[in-house]
């Protein structure tokens, strides 16, 4: 290890590279650090609405009546096994800070955003692109778009299921070069086992691994053991699995609704209106279409893989959100801000292997008249400035977001020091029952959980 980073330390002291690791370290700095001290500044130690579900477990942790259900039970749609193991494992430790859970989303991310740096490396040949990418990439991963995952420490599972997701695609990237069931294929069967317990559209990260096994040719005997894993952890999933019906019937009777939607959800990281967010979406499909057809052509599939399965990832989120939400809560529903904590791996799938395509295709169109080079730039810059101005307007959308519920939370903490009776009605900011909220509020004033 020492050897590795003695190794690393001596490349970038070289002159010829000092000035692509100050341009990697500002591009992408900037952004992971603006998210962080949003993070930092806006959190406020204060449980809110479903977190208040580790309320009861601590309570029966301390009680002894806790057993392995209260990890297992569903939670709405969603069986949160692991987030719940390591966010009530920090709770026993830090006596309930839920600011920890807040610092551990982008701790979190931010071990996802490596993993996706390590295969991104290893996909450009070009340090340009590279660092376009992996800025493009950062912007992205870090808005403060979904400045209610950002502020909420329960929204810990969107987080850990985009690692956990980007884990498995790693681990099949890393395998790619075996025909063998190796240590780096069963870190990718991890991730998807993680991923299938934390999220219901967690379920999915098999399919994205499936598209990344395809992609690159992997050996029958890795189909057949991701496969057969699969299907015995969905199975599992869905034992005694209460389903509430309705979504996928509206999905069907109003298929082109559903198309909206699905645009919708793909676009809304780089579109701030539902207007906006369907153009871009429309931009973004358009884009992933004809970079595959390029790649494709190019016999580069198992190149790209990486980015083509977190793409679907982000793909087939949508489609299962519209057949679930869209008949309950409408078209415009796409446009929840917690959403897009997924919905951005489609677009950086999708930009990370158009900007492959265009590093494959340089050389050639390098070689256009200058007419054409002039038409092709004016182009992208017709693509790229609304796509841009709508990522800036949904950048401030956030943080102006992110202010308001930190002002909501230190409402609700307020409320935790004072509350003496089931009638306050400051028990309605942090939970809508107020008879529930207080009951749930003893609890951790019995046991000495939750020091605010």
């Amino acid at each position: 290890m020492k050897k590795h980073l003695r190794s690393a330390l001596e490349q970038i002291r070289k002159p010829k590279n000092r000035s692509f690791v100050l341009t990697f370290a500002l591009t992408v700095g900037l952004p992971v650090l603006l998210l962080f001290w949003f993070v930092a500044t806006k959190s406020v130690n204060a449980p809110f609405w479903d977190q208040w579900i580790y309320a009861d477990i601590l309570g029966k942790i301390h009680n002894g009546t806790f057993t392995l259900h209260d990890i297992w039970v569903q939670h709405n749609e969603h069986r949160l096994v692991f987030p719940k193991i390591i966010q009530l494992s920090v709770a026993m430790v830090t006596q309930w800070n839920v600011r920890v859970e807040v610092i551990m989303n982008f701790l979190i991310t931010l071990s996802a955003y490596g993993l996706m740096l390590w295969m991104m490396w290893r996909t450009f040949k070009n340090r340009a692109f590279f660092i376009a990418g992996a800025a493009v990439t950062a912007w992205l991963l870090f808005s403060p778009l979904a400045y209610i995952n950002w502020t909420w420490g329960f929204q810990f599972a969107f987080y850990f299921s985009v690692f956990a997701t980007t884990l498995a695609v790693w681990g099949l990237y890393k395998n790619s070069a075996s025909n063998k069931l190796d240590a780096w294929f069963w870190v990718a069967v991890a991730g998807a086992i993680m991923c299938n317990y934390s999220m219901g559209n967690g379920l999915l990260a098999w399919a994205a691994g499936s598209v990344m096994l395809l992609s690159y040719g992997a050996a029958k005997n890795k189909l057949i053991v991701w496969h057969a894993t699969a299907v015995a952890s969905v199975a599992l999933y869905f034992y005694h699995f209460h389903l509430s019906g309705g979504g996928l019937t509206a999905l069907i009777k109003r298929p082109l609704e559903g198309l909206q939607y699905i645009l919708q959800y793909l676009g809304h990281p780089l579109g701030a209106r539902p207007e906006t967010a369907l153009m871009a979406g429309i931009i973004l499909v358009t884009i992933a279409g004809l970079s595959l057809w390029i790649v494709w052509r190019k016999k580069e599939l198992a190149r790209v893989s990486p980015w083509l399965a977190l793409g679907s990832y982000g793909l087939l989120t949508a489609l299962m959100a519209a057949a679930s939400r869209m008949g309950p809560f409408g078209v415009n529903h796409s446009m929840s801000f917690s959403y897009t904590t997924i919905s951005v791996l489609f677009s950086i799938g999708t930009l990370i292997l158009a900007g492959y395509a265009a590093e494959t295709s340089l050389r050639k169109i390098l070689r256009w008249r200058p007419k054409y080079l002039l038409a092709a730039g004016a182009m992208i810059g017709l693509i790229a400035y609304p796509l841009g101005t709508a990522y800036v307007e949904n950048y401030i959308t956030g943080v102006g977001k992110m202010s308001e519920q930190s002002e909501h939370y230190k409402k609700v903490q307020a409320c935790l020091y004072s509350a003496q009776s089931a009638d306050d009605p400051c028990l309605l900011t942090f939970f809508p029952d107020k008879q529930q909220a207080w009951d749930k509020l003893q609890i951790i004033r019995e046991f000495g959980w939750g020091r605010f």
